[in-house]
């Protein structure tokens, strides 16, 4: 009995992330508990999205860091590694004006940053 009301649970969830696929995962329950009156469309809207191409030169990279700041070359709200070689991410973030840089991990080394981009969320 346990192992269906399991799979019941993981097939709801994917019901759940994947319906109306372009929004945020869990956009309708957002919509009426966490907002107040802001439609899943507009929560949806401030999910950003970044990708990159990989070094072309240099140590084979192990994963990436996300350096992330609210003023240019600073890492205040934090600095993410992704764990993986995929060369993008993507997340839902409140409205601001955000400064981001990548750097490449390869094992315990570190690149420097990459060129900054600013990201403005309305």
């Amino acid at each position: 009995m346990l192992g269906q009301v399991q799979a019941e649970a993981q097939g709801a969830a994917i019901a759940i992330l994947l319906h109306d696929v372009g929004h945020g995962p869990f956009s309708h329950a957002l919509e009426t508990s966490i907002v107040q009156d802001v439609g899943h469309e507009a929560v949806s809207a401030r999910v950003i999205s970044l990708s990159w191409t990989p070094p072309a030169t240099g140590a084979t990279p192990s994963s990436y860091v996300v350096d992330v700041g609210t003023t240019s070359g600073s890492s205040n709200l934090g600095s993410f590694n992704t764990g993986t070689t995929a060369t993008s991410v993507s997340g839902a973030v409140p409205p601001g004006r955000y400064f981001i840089r990548l750097r490449t991990r390869a094992s315990t080394l570190l690149s420097a940053p990459s060129n900054e981009v600013v990201v403005v969320v309305p």
